[in-house]
């Protein structure tokens, strides 16, 4: 084609045509002159494209002589015309190999440029809620899954020539995973897609070995070893930052409750002693709202798209000692108010009370045998979390975020006025007028003991004790009071009752 192009340019020269005709407009001319009589034929990516007419003279020959091939075969002289059809079959081979391998290549380059054109969709640091199967869709261009999609399962080949095909729910992991190699190899792991955090981060908490995490990365399915150093590093450094900040998935417009508890590893030592003890604490969101406001939650780190990384700390300083010092003093008696506490319109505990009553009347219809089938009726919690299930209604499932830890056990009085402090520097900074802390038995009476003593500071605090251990208080009241009336000699002998319940 280069030679045949020169020749024209040329030919122009000479008849008074300075300007030079590029290549793509004489293939362009000569195709709509000549239509489908003439085709490109390029052997390889590195070879020059030659211009071949569809009815070649060797091709003339055969068909002018087809008459004689088939004389002569009928005479027996024909190894002489078999030979010269086998040539002209291998000929036929060649040509068709040399397309297909065309057509790959054009294939591979195509998918080349788009990957190449894909933008990074992970942040620099990226927590849980960026390494999603969205974000493992938006990594990997349309090109790419289609083709990967008519590999793997050979179906959807009809499909538009817009948009991605559809392909069923097993093939798709396997896609999105492949898919996702390709683009971290083509793009020299610039572009970072989730599989490449979740699964090598995954593999580092699960075995805290080096050396499968170095295997994963060699074989191009996750990031090296020391950038999950620096990841892990970089995610503690942002939580350290603030003690009382929000997680990502928590909003300041809707109502929080915070819930605290003991975390004791209680890992094994040679004494026994000096175990590792802290105070873990949740903050649960109940919204009815499609969709939290952005403009109210922390926002995410900007996307990077940089050639060269930078380097980051791969370890963690030990933070400053921060003591929590707490005076105790004198304890101090609940308040005592002569006004009776001010409640709401009754329209407010309608809903509760209607549904208190319809799971009321349900137990008591399965005990009378009203109810067919099973005739199993939950308890009042299981009843509820059915009732109120994102099947059977609009509402969104709890948000649970969780809260930096406080390296103190919640035994010591300290602990307590820290997390009373974290909690209600969080409802003050949403706006919220009370403060709604949950908490076991053994936490719930270290926090009444602060709280009757700081009344100033906390006034709007509202301690609540969980259900679990609420029964408990419930139940060594009736066994305390009831154990010398009776109840010891007709619950334990016919096991409804336990001897520890009676004597605690």
């Amino acid at each position: 084609m280069k030679a045949l192009t020169d020749q024209y340019n040329t030919r122009l020269h000479d008849i008074g045509c300075g300007s030079s005709y590029p290549t793509f407009m004489l293939k362009k001319k000569i195709v709509s002159h000549f239509g489908d009589q003439v085709k490109f034929v390029r052997p390889s990516i590195t070879k020059p494209e030659y211009v071949m007419p569809i009815t070649t003279q060797k091709e003339i020959g055969l068909k002018a002589a087809g008459a004689v091939i088939a004389a002569a075969t009928r005479d027996g002289d024909d190894d002489y015309y078999q030979d010269e059809c086998m040539d002209t079959a291998s000929d036929d081979d060649v040509i068709r190999n040399q397309d297909t391998n065309l057509d790959l290549v054009h294939a591979a380059l195509q998918i080349r440029r788009d990957v190449r054109e894909v933008k990074p969709v992970l942040p620099e640091t990226p927590t849980a809620k960026d390494l999603t199967m969205a974000n493992a869709h938006a990594c990997i261009p349309d090109s790419l899954f289609n083709f990967l999609a008519w590999v793997i399962t050979g179906k959807g080949l009809d499909a538009a020539s817009q948009g991605r095909c559809d392909v069923s729910a097993e093939a798709a992991p396997r896609i999105l995973s492949i898919g996702q190699d390709i683009v971290y190899a083509t793009s020299n792991a610039k572009v970072v897609p989730p599989k490449h955090v979740a699964l090598p981060m995954a593999v580092r908490h699960l075995t805290r070995s080096q050396h499968l995490t170095t295997m994963l990365n060699r074989f191009g399915h996750g990031v090296s070893d020391s950038r999950l150093s620096e990841l892990e590093t970089a995610l503690a450094n942002k939580t350290l930052q603030d003690d009382a900040s929000l997680p990502g998935n928590i909003s300041l417009s809707y109502p929080l409750q915070f819930c605290w508890d003991n975390n004791d590893f209680t890992e094994e030592t040679l004494s026994g002693q000096n175990t590792t003890h802290c105070t873990t604490g949740i903050v649960l969101q109940s919204s009815s709202e499609p969709n939290l406001p952005v403009s109210d939650t922390l926002q995410p780190e900007q996307l990077t798209a940089t050639n060269a990384r930078q380097r980051r700390p791969r370890s963690l300083p030990p933070p400053p000692t921060a003591d929590l010092h707490y005076i105790a003093g004198a304890r101090c008696l609940p308040p005592l108010s002569s006004s009776l506490p001010t409640y709401p319109s009754s329209d407010v505990f309608r809903p509760g009370l209607n549904m208190d009553f319809a799971w009321l009347l349900l137990r008591c219809s399965a005990n009378d045998g009203y109810i067919g089938g099973d005739g199993v009726v939950p308890a009042w919690s299981g009843f509820n979390a059915a009732a109120t299930s994102p099947s059977n209604t609009s509402r969104k499932p709890t948000e649970v975020g969780f809260l930096p830890v406080i390296a103190a056990p919640p035994t010591e009085l300290a602990t307590v006025m820290e997390l009373i402090r974290r909690s209600v520097t969080i409802s003050r900074r949403a706006g919220q007028q009370h403060c709604i802390i949950t908490c076991d038995q053994a936490v719930y009476a270290k926090s009444l003991e602060v709280l009757w003593k700081h009344q100033q500071n906390f006034p709007d605090v509202v301690l609540r004790m969980g259900a679990f251990h609420t029964a408990c208080v419930f139940l060594a009241v009736i066994g305390k009071r009831f154990g010398d009336a009776g109840l010891k000699e007709m619950g334990v002998p016919i096991l409804i009752l336990g001897k520890l319940l009676l004597l605690s």
